[in-house]
């Protein structure tokens, strides 16, 4: 656990993501909890441990399953995105269900598991007034529909989801990576001194920059490789070749990483079929619209 500024624990050590802890004075909001129930536990006993104040809200930043599953285990408000919200309701589909009932049988030898939705959403920015803190919820989107911050004011403190993956390969098979790229930048505006993003180490705004510098260089390189008329697969194939070495990983973790930076190719070469598709469109009926004008002008 390390202590980014009075009150504000983080803990970096978890699979499943970074997780966070604001000591308000009328209690403790969570950021997040790890995915397994057993490591969910293990950081709440990290908190007891530095404070006596109960645990009084959760803020999920996503609905990705690593956020998701264990927000089960605590009896609080669970405040999340709208979009979040609506994504969740993937969670009754019996295939999910019993792949997570599974996953926390796996963990903790048995499964009382329900899925958990949230409680609380909001679709711009929600503030608690806590204490003699403020934590604020914030929109962000780019990362998936339903990626949202939490911003300590009071702390110049940005706990920004997978907004921000720092030193990690990021995970993009559910991006937009036009609205990323503007999150990212309007983040660096904000008043910020210690980033705590989804994974990677605790950082400041800077470190924000070679992921953007990441997203718009395999931007570029897709739409070159689409303009060219190369399939899916032969795109994700150089692309794998190009960036897999971007960031670095433990060589027992390649090939996982090549399928997240498969992922990514996959996803931003979808985002520009979508575009190409729809500027054709556009073109049609613009050609339409020009042609029926004419018509009428000569009866």
């Amino acid at each position: 656990m390390e202590i980014v500024a009075p009150g504000i624990y983080v803990e970096t050590s978890y699979a499943s993501g970074n997780v966070g802890a604001i000591v308000t004075g009328a209690g403790v909001v969570c950021v997040d909890v790890p995915e397994l129930p057993s490591r969910a536990h293990h950081w709440f006993a990290q908190i007891r441990a530095v404070t006596d104040q109960a645990i009084i809200a959760l803020i999920q930043t996503d609905y990705d399953q690593e956020r998701a599953v264990s927000t089960y285990i605590l009896d609080v408000p669970v405040i999340a995105h709208d979009a979040t919200w609506e994504k969740m309701k993937v969670y009754s589909n019996e295939k999910v269900l019993s792949q997570i009932h599974d996953l926390v049988r796996d963990d903790v030898g048995g499964s009382d598991w329900s899925v958990r939705m949230p409680e609380v959403t909001f679709s711009e920015r929600l503030i608690l007034y806590k204490g003699a803190r403020e934590v604020h919820a914030l929109y962000a989107g780019g990362h998936s529909p339903g990626s949202c911050m939490v911003y300590v004011p009071e702390e110049s403190v940005l706990f920004t989801g997978d907004v921000v993956f720092n030193k990690v390969h990021p995970s993009m098979t559910q991006a937009e990576t036009k609205q990323w790229l503007a999150a990212l930048t309007a983040l660096r505006k904000m008043t910020v001194e210690t980033i705590v993003p989804g994974h990677g180490p605790v950082c400041g705004k800077e470190a924000t920059q070679p992921l953007s510098e990441y997203i718009r260089d395999l931007r570029a390189m897709i739409r070159r490789s689409y303009q060219a008329g190369r399939s899916k697969s032969e795109t994700s194939s150089a692309v794998i070749s190009e960036f897999l070495s971007a960031f670095p990983y433990d060589e027992s973790e390649r090939d996982r990483v090549r399928l997240q930076v498969k992922g990514g190719s996959d996803r931003i070469y979808d985002e520009y079929r979508t575009e190409a598709k729809a500027s054709l469109s556009v073109s049609k009926n613009a050609s339409k619209r020009s042609a029926a004008k004419r018509q009428g002008g000569h009866p």
